[in-house]
């Protein structure tokens, strides 16, 4: 295994099968009914299911208790509440979110409020959670925190503050979702960027009814705007589906129907050491994963301008396929890669937008051309009704420049 696999790995908790507690154990049973022990069920979970993906492996048929866990799931929004949510949130993704969005749903998202003491409760627990120093590893068919519901206990508690026009809060909340943004999985950093994104536009819309009310916003800092943790945590999961068997009474077991002659143990390991690595080699092929992932952490790890000039200086920094490898190096399949750039890039847009709220907040009638003359490298820029900062990287897909914008209206 090269040095960059394992520099990766190291920042990922493996299984524990005596593992009790987790933080991430509460974001996991976020769901649970009101009657039912939310830290429990995301420990139930994590073990279920690496029980049931180790069977698999394993070729074992397990009891899947999944099933069993589901009934301790709670329902917690009428479909009226859901459809509401819906619709807000595809107004949000094309215009984005602002308080005269959420001021057209004020009754119901007050309601709601009001009715969801027990997931509020939850939800404050997340903010504050500590953190860990590792990010937990989950299986690749792990069932995954209930993102959704997360999302919406968002839009409720962000609009309870922009209602109580609570600046403060929004800004303490911010810190909280900053602070968050670390030791996690990648789908749990894109979320709280999101969540993130939206607050900024929210403080902005209140900042511009109320102007003599003034804060700064930290932008995030070197290790909330780095991937190290969230694509470790993508290349251990890969690890742990790129299984090498090692015992060989398990091999010979999932080999057995090719034999008529079920004792030919003897024919099994024979095939075992002199075929399976030429099939395949897993520490090979997890490198060539590894190493482009290697670049795109120090990359996102840069001080802006060094960023700037590196994603510049090589546009097709992307590599979409690696190539899994047999023992004599031929090339097996070649396996497509996630678009680890846009992951990368994404943290910059929200910090931009940080950057174009503090300016914002200390005077909207602001010098265009004293702003480009920072040392970061901003470039700022502005519409009829926003202010501004370019991509970063030139081929920013329009998708992907819609879901943060780093732009606020002035």
């Amino acid at each position: 295994m090269s040095k960059e696999s394992q520099v990766l790995l190291d920042q990922v908790q493996k299984y524990d099968p005596d593992l009790q507690g987790h933080p991430y154990f509460e974001l996991i049973g976020f769901d649970a009914r009101n009657d039912a022990d939310q830290i429990l069920l995301g420990q139930l979970q994590y073990h279920s299911d690496w029980s049931n993906f180790i069977q698999h492996q394993l070729g074992e048929e397990g009891k899947n208790n999944n099933q069993d866990l589901e009934k301790f799931r709670g329902q917690f929004f009428s479909q009226k509440s859901i459809d509401m949510f819906k619709a807000m949130q595809a107004v949000a993704k094309e215009q984005g979110l602002s308080y005269q969005l959420y001021s057209q749903n004020r009754a119901e998202l007050q309601r709601l409020y009001a009715s969801q003491g027990m997931l509020n409760a939850r939800f404050q627990r997340l903010l504050n959670a500590p953190q860990s120093d590792k990010v937990l590893l989950l299986t690749a068919q792990a069932k995954i925190p209930d993102f959704i519901l997360i999302i919406r206990m968002h839009h409720l508690y962000l609009s309870h503050l922009a209602f109580k026009n609570d600046i403060s809060g929004i800004v303490k909340y911010i810190e909280k979702l900053e602070q968050m943004n670390t030791h996690v999985p990648l789908i749990d950093k894109m979320i709280q960027l999101s969540m993130l994104s939206d607050s900024l536009n929210i403080l902005n819309d209140l900042n511009r009814k109320t102007p003599k009310v003034q804060f700064q916003i930290p932008r995030l800092t070197p290790p909330q705007l780095s991937v190290r943790y969230n694509f470790a945590d993508e290349i251990a999961r890969t690890e742990s589906i790129l299984v090498k068997f090692k015992d060989d009474q398990v091999f010979a077991k999932n080999i057995d129907h090719i034999f008529e002659n079920k004792n030919s143990s003897s024919i099994k390991l024979w095939l075992y050491y002199s075929f399976v690595h030429l099939f395949f080699l897993k520490n090979t092929s997890l490198n060539s994963y590894a190493e482009p992932i290697s670049s795109f952490v120090s990359l996102s790890e840069m001080e802006n301008n060094q960023f700037k000039q590196a994603i510049q200086k090589d546009l097709n920094i992307q590599q979409n396929r690696a190539p899994f490898k047999n023992y004599l190096g031929y090339k097996i399949v070649d396996v497509a890669m996630p678009a680890w750039k846009t992951y990368v890039v994404s943290p910059r847009f929200v910090n931009q937008k940080i950057q174009i709220l503090n300016v914002l907040v200390q005077n909207r009638q602001f010098d265009l051309k004293q702003l480009n003359q920072n040392k970061e490298g901003y470039e700022y820029y502005r519409t009829a009704t926003e202010l501004c900062i370019k991509s970063p990287d030139p081929q920013t897909k329009e998708e992907d420049w819609k879901r943060y914008k780093s732009c606020l209206k002035i």
